[in-house]
């Protein structure tokens, strides 16, 4: 392989899976009913329990698109939020996924109280 000086080529086992044009996002099954939801560029994961769905950070540039990836692959509902720290890249889309929470007094707690003010959350990057 040749290197040009100004730049550096990327091995392709870096570039990460091709996203469908058609969906906007990759969905894929990483083990046991642990999954990962891409646009390419930001990425999220989720579990499937048999009781709900546990969703790991909600980047704002999948927003729909990570609810729609949970639909393709489960139709339970999401029980659980879990930020792996509060930058906006990480729960921007937050916002989208109170309404999905199937009615518990743990999600309304989260659906009422907690969800509705991340918005709000500003932390620098």
């Amino acid at each position: 392989m040749d290197i040009n000086p100004l730049t550096i080529n990327i091995p392709e086992s870096s570039k990460g899976p091709k996203v469908p044009v058609e969906t906007g996002y990759f969905v894929s099954e990483i083990k046991d009913g642990i999954y990962w939801v891409t646009n390419g560029a930001y990425q999220s994961m989720f579990m499937t329990t048999g009781h709900g769905i546990v969703v790991v950070d909600a980047p704002p540039s999948i927003g729909q698109n990570l609810l729609r990836a949970i639909k393709d692959v489960s139709d339970e509902h999401i029980t659980h939020m879990i930020y792996s720290h509060s930058h906006k890249d990480h729960i921007g889309a937050a916002a989208l996924l109170p309404g999905h929470f199937k009615s518990s007094p743990r999600s309304r707690y989260e659906r009422y109280y907690l969800l509705p003010r991340i918005q709000t959350v500003h932390c620098p990057q």
